[in-house]
């Protein structure tokens, strides 16, 4: 019984521009401990200098995907990260077995 629709598919996601989750975590770090407003190149800098490097296109799937779901938001020449505080670099808690 099959009651969820595939989705048609992916919306994010594309050739050459597939981010991993490592990535997304590296970006979703280092966004949130700017606290300031962090520039696309400011980004790939420090990624790099974190010894984590990525393309330009990852890099802006990635951030597009994080303002789609509401976690970021774009302020002036760059983004900031919107998820309240308590939730930032916290593991997910463990459901009871």
């Amino acid at each position: 019984m099959n009651l969820i629709p595939q989705p048609s598919g992916p919306r994010y996601a594309r050739r050459g521009a597939n981010p991993t989750l490592e990535t997304l975590e590296y970006i979703q770090s280092a966004v949130a401990a700017a606290g300031e407003p962090v520039s696309r190149n400011r980004l790939l800098t420090v990624l790099a200098s974190w010894g984590h490097t990525t393309t330009r296109r990852s890099l802006n799937v990635a951030l597009d995907f994080f303002i789609a779901i509401g976690v970021l938001g774009e302020e002036g020449d760059g983004v900031v990260w919107n998820a309240p505080a308590t939730n930032v670099g916290r593991a997910p808690a463990r459901r009871p077995h």
